[in-house]
């Protein structure tokens, strides 16, 4: 089943929501051994192997080894803290960022997707953030300006 948006959705709302519509975020551990396995089956070094604290929380400073960048995360998400990427050096990071859904309003709660049913539409809009995730990390790590676009 396909899933249309008829109106445009902004990154910051979506973002802002993805866990009202997840089950279970994915622990860093987890994240981790799929990069893990991933790297061990290919030799791309685009590859981001996250690092992982106590309890399956993200470290708040995510490395890219091949590039020399590092960022901030949000500790118990992963998502990385628009704004704080550094070339070669360690950012500054709050070691509690955590995400705050229950304080933001659900923008799409109330909004149906034409042809989209409760479960697939959270299930859309996460893809749709993981997309839009790792669009932006390839873009900061990127070496030359990226056409945009998947």
């Amino acid at each position: 089943m396909t899933c249309i948006i008829d109106k445009p959705l902004l990154f910051f709302s979506a973002i802002s929501v993805v866990t009202h519509f997840s089950e279970k975020v994915p622990s860093c551990d987890q994240e981790r051994q799929n990069a893990l396995n991933e790297a061990q089956q290919s030799s791309r070094e685009a590859i981001i192997i996250p690092d992982c604290g106590s309890g399956g929380l993200y470290k708040p400073v995510q490395c890219h080894q091949y590039t020399g960048y590092c960022w901030c995360v949000l500790v118990d998400t992963g998502r990385p803290i628009p704004g704080t990427s550094t070339l070669y050096k360690t950012p500054e990071c709050d070691e509690d960022a955590r995400s705050h859904t229950a304080d933001v309003e659900d923008p799409f709660h109330d909004r149906p997707l034409q042809g989209c049913p409760e479960g697939k539409k959270g299930e859309f809009i996460t893809s749709l953030l993981d997309a839009l995730t790792t669009d932006m990390v390839q873009a900061i790590n990127s070496p030359a300006p990226s056409g945009g676009g998947r």
